[in-house]
């Protein structure tokens, strides 16, 4: 990820603006980076997440979701999947 990429975000204000060096809203993984794993207070997000509306920090239902199901924000698909029908004939 560069760091163009979220500045666009922010111009778009899809992130909030990253205005403090001490402690930044938003930070780049560094280009080796292999492990998801952020620093304490912060959490994984996906650019797709911010376009298609989540915006942090996260509101109490989406918390409390991650929670009772021991999940994180990572962990959902940042990409819905379509919706799947089937068709049945009773006969």
């Amino acid at each position: 990820m560069m760091e163009h990429r979220l500045r666009d975000l922010e111009k778009e204000e899809l992130l909030r603006p990253c205005a403090s060096s001490k402690r930044p809203e938003w930070i780049v993984p560094p280009a080796d980076h292999r492990e998801l794993n952020p620093p304490k207070g912060y959490v994984i997000s996906f650019t797709k997440f911010h376009h298609h509306g989540v915006e942090l920090p996260l509101s109490h239902f989406m918390r409390a979701l991650c929670h009772h199901y021991g999940i994180e924000l990572q962990h959902f698909s940042p990409t819905p999947s379509p919706p799947r029908c089937v068709r049945a004939t009773w006969g």
